[in-house]
């Protein structure tokens, strides 16, 4: 996981250079079939770096994942964030951005990649000869 630290519009720029198929709701979206529709979708993202730095920033404030769990989907952690009242509306666009400039595991399954954070801090392995509520 990254650090905190100020997003830029060439950051948006790479993930987008290195993503072609990602657009404001996501990968191969059906609202983007067109490469003209596409182009639209990816430049309405890249004026989202507002956005995309308030879900970088609450990201950061995740969890790891314990191998095994479920991996919520960009799509399911925008909602949580925008539930939580830690962040606005974004975009799944926005939020696949964030994650991917966060460096947080993905699986790239389009259009709402799976990314390996919890809601929640993992709770703590009971002791052997304990019990813990």
């Amino acid at each position: 996981m990254s650090e905190p630290r100020k997003i830029t519009l060439d950051d948006v720029d790479r993930i987008l250079n290195e993503h072609p198929t990602l657009g404001e709701y996501g990968y191969n979206h059906p609202d983007a079939d067109t490469a003209e529709e596409l182009d639209i979708s990816r430049r309405r993202l890249r004026r989202q770096v507002a956005d995309i730095q308030s879900a970088y920033d609450w990201l950061l404030t995740l969890h790891p994942l314990p191998d095994g769990g479920l991996w919520p989907t960009s799509y399911s952690l925008k909602h949580d964030g925008e539930r939580s009242g830690k962040i606005g509306y974004v975009t799944n666009g926005a939020m696949i951005v964030a994650a991917l400039l966060a460096q947080l595991p993905m699986r790239l399954d389009p259009p709402n990649p799976a990314v390996r954070v919890a809601l929640t801090a993992p709770r703590p392995t009971p002791p052997a000869d304990g019990f813990t509520a």
